[in-house]
């Protein structure tokens, strides 16, 4: 799989719609937010987690995908620019068409296990080495349970090595899931490390969460306090 290369960040990171000055034109609106990633190439849709439908010129993809398009990545962050003429509202739904992508990256999706798999696998033994320092912020949408943290990750011979990290499935009960993060990497006590911001996506699509009303989610990992969400059932669905 080919990487992704997008440009260096300009404006201010934040979630949402803003002004923001990118270049000469001072009427140009910027987003910057999680998508997943719908269509093939070079004609894709972006469905940011808040609800905004992002149609990226094909010019655009190609130049931060150096012509070889998205492939099979669901999940990116990245900052849209567009003019206000090309953003549309339709029944609360938003839609912008010809914008233009820069800043940002693939991010890595994965699918829940069950406990009984992290138990075989020794997912769920305790890393001595390497531990989640702080929880940033997680959400559902689009089928996607996304979360931001930041932790210890490897260095060996000047590479960095990713992380391993699991979501567990520990528990369903009436209209209540409960998932627990796993963060390991095991690597050899004299191994160099260092710490870094990570952000990743578990495809939730296949959980039937028993019941009729919204999903309470609750969210564990070691070392940091639990946390909830009650959502619609809808944020298990995918984007479309």
């Amino acid at each position: 799989m080919k990487k992704i290369y997008f440009l260096a960040l300009s404006c201010a990171i934040m979630l949402g719609l803003a002004s923001c000055d990118p270049g000469e034109d001072k009427s140009q609106q910027v987003l910057y937010g999680y998508f997943s990633v719908v269509g093939s190439y070079p004609n894709y849709k972006f469905v940011e987690d808040g609800g905004t439908i992002v149609y990226p010129s094909p010019q655009s993809v190609a130049d931060v995908t150096q012509g070889a398009g998205f492939g099979n990545n669901k999940r990116v962050q990245f900052t849209a620019y567009f003019y206000p003429k090309d953003m549309i509202t339709t029944d609360d739904v938003t839609e912008v068409n010809n914008a233009t992508l820069q800043q940002g990256s693939v991010i890595p999706v994965d699918y829940p296990i069950t406990m009984a798999k992290a138990e075989k696998d020794s997912i769920n033994v305790a890393d001595s080495i390497f531990t989640v320092k702080s929880l940033g912020s997680w959400w559902v949408s689009n089928g996607y349970l996304t979360t931001n943290f930041i932790a210890n990750y490897s260095v060996v011979n000047s590479a960095a090595i990713v992380p391993t990290t699991k979501l567990c499935l520990t528990s369903i009960s009436d209209n209540a899931v409960n998932f627990t993060l796993y963060y390991n990497r095991h690597t050899k006590k004299d191994t160099e490390y260092s710490e870094a911001s990570f952000t990743y996506s578990f495809d939730i699509t296949n959980i039937s969460v028993p019941g009729n009303d919204s999903v309470t989610v609750t969210f564990d990992t070691e070392g940091i306090k639990s946390s909830y969400l009650k959502i619609p059932r809808s944020a298990f669905n995918y984007a479309k």
